[in-house]
Formats: structure tokens, sequence, C-alpha cells
């Protein structure tokens, strides 16, 4: 995922690059149809879009001047004379899959894999109040992080580390004795942890424009969604951090941050604020990660712990249940809790080395 639709100018397309595991793809709309190409000139390989973000009317290969329209087909040859018999409509981009959540477009390399929505099981629902459909893009930022992008993504996965990690910051406000785990098929799962006062709220969002139909857990609770492989996202009813965590090398990552907010939510004053208290929550979860690296790397971290039956933060198979539904509001307040805070942004580039 890397793009909105609803930034997308109505008059004009624009296309995003897209930051995949291997390669990078773009992204193009208009008239609100979004398609996806391999971000690859079908000449000699040379890159169309070399910024992260823009307009266009079409793409332009600067290594041999080939030109392409929104919809993939090659559209101009420099000197097509030198390619006697040449038939244009066989050489135009090569489409990748993409799929829309509400705003927000997902690319997919696999054109084996299930319909988006299939794959992400309920999560979908579980949302469907929090305006996705007309959501804004507030900021972005990333990191570079010197660790294996599972050792991190395993701090955003549970809340055990709560009291020794974030003291100071998001053990002040959420119970990690009370969070409840619910593992879904396709490897999606969602983690709610309670505040620990009911009437608590983020002292960094409140006065902010909120979503009118966000349900009550978004409001009082910390409700984190897990869409696999690499997507982490504590929604609030005054705005959504999506943290996407992309692996570089087996020893290095990058962390995206990318934050979003109902409409009339562009500018606020307190964005900097909620910003900066996000980024300073990711830097005490990333504080450790290069070191647990070197344990890995070195060999230090051996054997297995057992899982201990009763242990909130171990028992995670034991509490979910195929049949649980938490989308309807009355299975949802069974879910006390919520687990990521959703009041920061950002986090220093390069923690340790590898």
């Amino acid at each position: 995922m890397r793009c909105t639709s609803t930034n997308c100018p109505v008059r004009a397309a624009t296309a995003y690059g897209a930051r995949l595991a291997r390669r990078s793809s773009s992204c193009a709309t208009k008239k609100n149809r979004v398609r996806a190409y391999y971000n690859t000139c079908r000449h000699r390989g040379a890159p169309l879009v070399e910024k992260e973000q823009g307009e266009a009317k079409g793409f332009f290969c600067r290594y041999h001047g080939w030109t392409y329209d929104l919809a993939g087909r090659l559209t101009a040859v420099r000197e097509k004379r030198d390619f006697p018999g040449m038939d244009t409509s066989c050489f135009g981009l090569n489409q990748v899959r993409c799929e829309q959540f509400g705003s927000f477009v997902f690319i997919n390399e696999d054109p084996q894999a299930a319909p988006l929505l299939e794959s992400l099981g309920p999560i979908p629902q579980h949302l469907e109040n929090l305006g996705f459909d007309s959501i804004r893009h507030i900021a972005s930022s990333s990191f570079e992080i010197a660790c294996n992008v599972k050792i991190l993504l395993d701090a955003f996965l549970e809340t055990y580390h709560l009291k020794s990690i974030h003291p100071q910051t998001v053990d002040r406000f959420l119970d990690s004795r009370g969070t409840h785990i619910v593992l879904w098929p396709h490897g999606n799962s969602m983690m709610c942890t309670p505040h620990r006062r009911a009437e608590w709220r983020d002292p960094g969002a409140v006065g902010m424009p909120e979503v009118p139909t966000a349900e009550q857990i978004f409001l009082s609770q910390n409700p984190s969604y897990n869409f696999y492989p690499n997507l982490i996202t504590p929604p609030a009813a005054t705005g959504t951090p999506f943290i996407t965590f992309w692996p570089r090398t087996a020893r290095s990552m990058t962390v995206d941050v990318h934050w979003f907010a109902p409409e009339g939510a562009e500018g606020h004053e307190l964005w900097p604020t909620r910003m900066s208290n996000f980024e300073r929550i990711l830097e005490e979860d990333t504080q450790f990660a290069p070191r647990i690296q070197e344990s890995c790397r070195d060999g230090w971290l051996q054997g297995h712990l057992p899982v201990v039956p009763g242990a909130a933060h171990l028992s995670l198979a034991r509490r979910a249940r195929p049949s649980h539904r938490v989308g309807a509001p009355a299975a949802r307040a069974e879910c006390a809790a919520g687990a990521r805070p959703v009041a920061r942004h950002g986090l220093k580039a390069g923690h340790g080395s590898d």
C-alpha cells in the first residue's frame, strides 16, 4: 500500500512510487480509477517514475524516450523507423494487481493470491465506520533500523514489554494485563488493550476533528490491527497511523509511518505534538532492536520459551476463537483493550549498528 485515492487530484493523474520488497511500481489514477504498473520501461528496464510522489499525465522514460499513457499503452517511440514492423500494442507497461480498501490502494505481485478483502478477513468490517472512504493523508516518515524485520514486528504484536520499555509513556495509560488478542486466518490479528482509566483520552488529540461514526472502542480503548505480513495500525477516531515494515537485508529494515485523519484535520495545530509523542514511543520500541539482532547473529539467543497457560502475553492461541466477531458492537465490547498508542509519529534514523 502506498497511496490513497482521496489524495489524487480529480483533473490530473497522480503517480506514486511504491515501496515493495524487491522492486518498485507506479500507481496511477484518473477519474477515480487506480492502476499499478511495474516501474520499468519495456525497452531496457529503466525507471519511469523517479520520485516518491507527484502528478503526471503519462509516463516518460528518460533513458531512450519511450512514452506511455496512464492506461499503460506505449504511445511514442523515439526514431521508430529503427524498429521496423514493431507492434507498439505488444509493449505496454506490465500491470501489477492492485485493489482498494476504502481509499487505500494495496499492490500485490501475486496474480494468484486471494482477493484483498477476502484475505483481510474481518478487519474491513471492524473498520467500516472509521470513514476510510474519505480519509486524508497528513504526513509520512521513514526510518532505517539495523535489525531483521521480524525482530521489530514482534514488538508491535505484544504488550508484555510496556512496563519496562514505556514506563513514562504507554504504560501510564494502557493496562497490559488486560490485553486481548484474536488471531485470524491468513496471519491477520487484532490486539486490544484497555485504558487504565475508562475516561482517559489522549491529551495530544483532544480537540482534533473526529470521525462522527466511530464506534466506542476507537474512542475509549486501544485496538491495534495486524494486516499480514507487514502493516500495523492502531486506529482512532481522531487519526490513524499506518506503520509498515520493509526488509532491506537480513539485518536491516525500514519503518514507514503514514498518518491519516478525517477530512478537516489537515494542518491542525496539534499534529506536531501528536506526531512528536508517537516518535518518542517508536524510539522506545526500537532501542533494543540492533542489539537483539547482534544476539541472533552471534548465536547467543538459543532455545524456546514455553507457553504458559493463563499468561496474557503468551496465551494468544487460547484466546483466539475462529467464530469471534469483534465487528459487531456487542462483540467489540468483549475486547476491553487495544495495543499501540495512536499519538505519535516518527523515530530517529539508524539505531546502532548491525
